[in-house]
């Protein structure tokens, strides 16, 4: 008996070809239907789920499961900028100037300049000239905010004095010319000084005594005189100053009267009238020590009697007497116990200026330049004499390392400042044995500088800012790391051994530095294949520790951002997270595509990056390390982010927008126009699929719009359906479209909307 061929049971009808039977049937025919619920991100792959999609545009994870559109974006009073970093916001009392909320880096007159914006708009601070604004970086720290490599500090607190200052302090100070009446004699001196400044070699000042006289009936003195009286007795008749002098040579006390009959008390007594009393009244001080060289005539004033110095050999010394060899200019102390002379060291050395007027301008003597640019000096006194010009010493200040070039080659060095004592002068701190003196000829130099290194990038840690540099100098290469002196980023440079120093660290790993960032409290450092980590509290702990990791991609150094405590940076690899181990690759969901230039910022868990792809054309992704979803808003380009709170400014290229629309003063964009288109549907089945039904539910707020289109085979996209929302209520879109091999979706539409599900039904022809 012949058995029926199992295949042809409930078929309708069948046919053969090439030795194959092929049916067709109802019963053969499955219908199936999937339901989407859960809506994955932007996967830019050949392959991807279902639930994800190929190409989109200002999509967001905020609002997962669901598919959402983002919210539009705030717009600032802010105009275009480089970059924008978030200062300190505070007014002492109501009538100070509004309080700065931003520093911006932007296009000025002559280049860019560095402006403090208040949430206002408002600019409480004149804004300083900048040499290159697009290679501006900033850094803030306490109440200050830095731009580098111009090397500016600008106060953001409304009741700091300073507004600008130049972190380096570069004076030169050049003889012109010589052909002068009378000639103009430029020096520098170099001497050993006490801690106030007090020279060893001169008195802390002099004058010339116009008469000496014995105390008797009566002494009269003359106009804007000094007199020099010895016993008692004497009778001034008119008004000023009477000094009293034991005999150690210290002044005892002094008073402003017309004496009768004056006391002696010691060695001698001083009277002066006019400019002489003046000259008494601000010199001679109770406490200070006086000498009087009857054969010049001249009246000295010590802080110390220590520093009365002899210029002649005593024959008769006591212990303590300094005596200066005036042939060598070589100091001499005397020991009574050792019955010998010591070489006269101190701990302080006194830099001064001085400049022989007149000529008829300063300037036709001498040329001071600041930092490269010519400085106009003027005499801090009346015209004539010798007298000092603070424009040589303003720039600095106590605590300041200082390099010293030009004076004397065994004392040509670095001094840190101990104080710093107006126009005359500079107190270092350390030991000279002699006075060194530079009087400047014709073309010669002094150069008094307090250095700032070159740096490719600054951040701030410990209070503290660190920089880094790699390149050729003076024929050398430089590959170091720097961190300033504590609470100090004006000194680069100071090595005093002490916790508050200056540090400086050389690096052996090859090339360039690529990019630096704050991550757990301590400063990294990056190049392209390395890692480079800072670890201690202190000069004498810091060290370096150098892994051998994917670093950050050359031009991408402000990818760096901290996303819930995870390091987000743009690598040549793609992006990378670290956490302190190896970092991970996180971006496959980019695809092939290589970018470059890369920019970030964090909000709300988001890490927001904007990048260039090979044809130089911008993306804006935001990656959700909570989902591991990526999202593409669009083609904005960012120049640089900034956090306030829980809003993230985006410095654009037509001015500073929001992440969203809240409260800000400049309208938002409006709606949002959105689309999010699929990858290929079917066709990774084996067998024919068919799509014969989608159905989608979504809520529309009212006025937001939402389009479908439909692909076919890789056609064009053909519209399925549109629909304006009325209130947000979910409703379905169903339609038909016609039957294919595979498919791909793509949705899109203007203003609010979130896909809650999508339906699809198949069918599937089995052979």
């Amino acid at each position: 008996m012949v058995q029926p061929d199992p295949r042809l049971e409930g078929a309708d009808e069948h046919y053969v070809l090439g030795g194959f039977m092929y049916l067709t049937s109802q019963n053969n025919i499955a219908e199936k239907g999937e339901m989407i619920t859960t809506f994955g991100g932007y996967n830019h792959n050949l392959r991807i789920g279902e639930a994800e999609f190929y190409e989109m545009e200002n999509m967001t994870a905020d609002g997962y499961p669901m598919l959402s559109a983002r919210a539009p974006r705030g717009k600032t009073d802010i105009g275009t900028v480089y970059d924008i970093a978030r200062v300190s916001t505070h007014k002492y009392k109501a009538s100070d100037p509004p309080a700065p909320a931003f520093a911006v880096v932007r296009e000025g007159e002559n280049g860019g300049e560095l402006a403090l914006i208040s949430d206002s708009g408002d600019e409480p601070r004149p804004s300083v000239p900048l040499q290159n604004p697009e290679d501006t970086q900033l850094a803030v720290q306490s109440g200050y905010v830095y731009a580098f490599p111009d090397g500016i500090r600008m106060a953001t607190f409304g009741a700091l004095n300073a507004v600008e200052r130049e972190l380096a302090c570069e004076i030169t100070v050049t003889h012109r010319q010589e052909n002068l009446i009378p000639p103009p004699i430029v020096s520098f001196r170099m001497e050993p000084c006490d801690e106030q400044g007090v020279a060893a070699a001169g008195a802390v000042s002099s004058r010339k005594a116009t008469g000496i006289y014995t105390a008797g009936s009566g002494v009269y003195r003359g106009e804007n005189a000094l007199i020099v009286v010895r016993g008692s007795g004497m009778t001034v008749n008119t008004h000023g100053w009477t000094v009293f002098v034991d005999s150690t040579g210290k002044i005892t006390h002094r008073e402003w009267k017309a004496y009768d009959n004056v006391p002696i008390e010691g060695k001698f007594t001083l009277t002066g009238h006019g400019s002489a009393s003046a000259w008494l009244g601000n010199y001679c001080t109770e406490g200070r020590y006086v000498s009087f060289d009857e054969e010049s005539m001249t009246v000295r004033v010590y802080n110390s009697n220590s520093f009365v110095v002899v210029t002649e050999k005593p024959t008769d010394p006591v212990s303590g007497m300094i005596w200066r060899d005036v042939g060598t200019g070589a100091m001499y102390i005397y020991n009574s116990v050792l019955n010998e002379w010591n070489n006269y060291i101190t701990n302080y050395i006194l830099l001064s200026f001085s400049l022989s007027l007149p000529p008829s301008n300063p300037g036709d003597a001498v040329q001071v330049t600041r930092n490269g640019s010519p400085v106009i000096i003027s005499p801090s006194g009346a015209s004539g004499g010798t007298t000092v010009y603070d424009a040589i010493f303003g720039g600095f200040k106590e605590g300041d390392a200082v390099e010293i070039s030009g004076i004397s080659d065994q004392y040509d060095s670095t001094y840190v400042v101990a104080k710093w004592i107006g126009e005359k002068g500079l107190v270092l701190n350390g030991v000279i044995s002699e006075t060194v003196k530079k009087n400047l000829s014709k073309g010669e130099s002094v150069g008094i500088s307090r250095r700032l290194p070159a740096m490719d990038f600054v951040v701030e840690a410990g209070n503290r800012l660190w920089g880094c540099f790699y390149g050729v100098r003076d024929g050398e290469v430089i590959n170091e790391i720097y961190a300033s002196a504590l609470g100090d980023p004006t000194n680069w440079y100071k090595y005093q051994g002490i916790s508050t120093d200056s540090w400086t660290a050389t690096v052996g790993v090859d090339g360039v530095f690529t990019g630096a960032v704050v991550y757990g409290g301590y400063p990294l450092f990056f190049k392209e294949n390395a890692i480079i980590r800072v670890y201690g509290t202190q000069p004498s702990s810091f060290q370096l520790a150098t892994y051998n990791y994917r670093g950050v991609k050359p031009g991408s150094h402000k990818s760096l951002a901290v996303c819930d405590e995870v390091l987000y940076y743009h690598s040549s690899d793609g992006i990378l997270a670290y956490s302190g181990a190896a970092p991970v690759k996180v971006d496959a969901a980019l695809g092939r595509e290589i970018y470059h230039d890369a920019v970030a910022g964090e909000l709300r868990g988001k890490y927001y990056v904007s990048m260039l792809d090979s044809a130089n054309v911008s993306h804006l992704f935001v990656y959700s390390p909570a989902r591991g979803m990526w999202h593409r808003e669009d083609g904005v380009r960012v120049r640089s982010f900034c956090r306030d709170s829980d809003v993230l400014y985006m410095a654009c290229d037509g001015g500073v927008y929001t992440d969203c629309v809240r409260g800000d003063s400049g309208s938002g964009e409006g709606a949002v126009q959105w689309f999010a288109e699929s990858g290929e549907i079917g066709c990774g089945d084996p067998g024919r699929k068919y799509l014969i039904k989608i159905r989608l539910r979504a809520v529309l707020p009212m006025g937001s719009e939402l389009r479908v289109f439909v692909s076919y085979d890789d056609g064009d996209f053909v519209p399925c359906t549109e629909v304006v929302g009325y209130g947000i209520t979910p409703i379905e879109i169903p339609f038909i479209p016609r039957r294919c091999d595979r498919f791909r979706l793509r949705l899109e539409g203007s203003g609010p909307c979130s896909i809650l599900s999508l339906y699809k039904e198949t069918e599937s022809g089995e052979v």
